[in-house]
């Protein structure tokens, strides 16, 4: 035998951080537990009994939203103001459409589209009730299990005692449905409680950000400190082999392991000629002091070159031909 149940489930104020872009979600079934009631309908008679909300309550009352939703004219569950509806001498205007359902560790909840009439009294929280009217199934004594919900009413006279009243405003307040897989994975990775709020868990959000560019900035800082002294110490191993320092560093600090493998390749011998400043565009008939031919020196430039420009890619052949020369300025020096 299947019967009818009206009865009010949580009274709460608006459920931060369970609104959407179309909608806001609410409790509409309690979690898994027995609940004593005694507004139970049978055959058009209040009877005492216990409402049973189990596994197999929860997944009959899905399945059953899901069918009639499948069907292409499906608006939503109707939610009308203290059930109406019901009642003959009342009108039955909408408040809003429950037009999606989803479930988890809180029971059931249900996705509200308000109409205009509906947003008003929620907003001026003039019904801040739900109750929820529910098809029930007979299952043994004075036992009755919800199969199906049929609408929902906003009210302010709930008759379902055993949530506490300021608890459930308190979880509806600050809590995403517990169901919201996502929210609560987001939290435990935060190091929040579930009952964190939207707030805390940006201010958490933006902590991590500050302290991920924080330890940015400061690897950059080290790692440009660490360029800087190895750039000193490699100009007091090498003075006398540089004859711009200022340029010299400018291009170490750039690309540090190109300038010393270019320099420690073609540096100068000791007592070789003193450097003299070279033109790009020429090349001696003999590298200064070694009596080499000019083929071979303008082979060693344009592999000194080819060489640099290989462990520098975006670098030009200007660029590339300046920073060798600051490295090895014996070798594209001009006689």
């Amino acid at each position: 035998m299947k019967t009818l149940l009206c009865n009010c489930f949580l009274l709460g104020s608006r459920p931060k951080g369970s609104t959407t872009g179309t909608g806001s979600w609410f409790q509409t079934l309690p979690e898994i537990g027995e609940y004593p009631d005694k507004n139970i309908t049978v055959n058009g008679k209040a009877v005492d009994g216990v409402i049973v909300v189990d596994q197999a309550a929860i997944d009959k009352c899905m399945s059953a939203f899901k069918v009639r939703a499948a069907d292409p004219n499906f608006r939503g569950l109707l939610v009308d103001r203290e059930h109406f509806s019901l009642m003959a001498d009342h009108t039955s205007d909408a408040m809003a459409w429950a037009t999606d359902i989803r479930t988890g560790a809180e029971g059931i909840w249900t996705l509200w589209e308000f109409t205009p009439d509906g947003q008003r009294i929620w907003d001026n929280k003039i019904l801040l009730s739900r109750s929820p009217v529910m098809e029930l199934e007979h299952i043994g004594t004075n036992r009755y299990r919800p199969v199906a919900i049929l609408s929902i009413a906003m009210t302010n006279t709930p008759q379902f005692e055993t949530l506490s009243t300021f608890a459930a405003a308190r979880a509806a307040e600050t809590q995403t449905p517990k169901g919201t897989t996502t929210m609560t994975k987001l939290l435990a990775l935060l190091g929040l409680a579930e009952t964190a709020t939207e707030d805390e868990a940006i201010v958490a959000v933006q902590a991590l950000i500050d302290s991920q560019a924080a330890a940015e900035t400061a690897i950059e800082e080290a790692q440009a400190e660490v360029i800087a002294r190895r750039c000193d110490a490699f100009i007091a191993a090498n003075k006398g082999s540089i004859s711009d320092v200022d340029k010299f560093k400018t291009n170490y600090i750039a690309a540090p392991d190109a300038i010393e493998a270019a320099f420690g390749y073609y540096r100068a011998a000791p007592g070789q000629k003193p450097r003299i400043n070279a033109r790009d565009a020429s090349t001696p008939a003999h590298a200064p002091g070694s009596g080499k031919p000019r083929a071979q020196i303008a082979a060693k430039r344009q592999s000194a070159v080819s060489t640099y420009r290989a462990g520098n890619p975006s670098c030009s052949f200007a660029a590339a031909w300046a920073a060798c020369r600051s490295a090895d300025p014996d070798l594209f020096a001009d006689e």
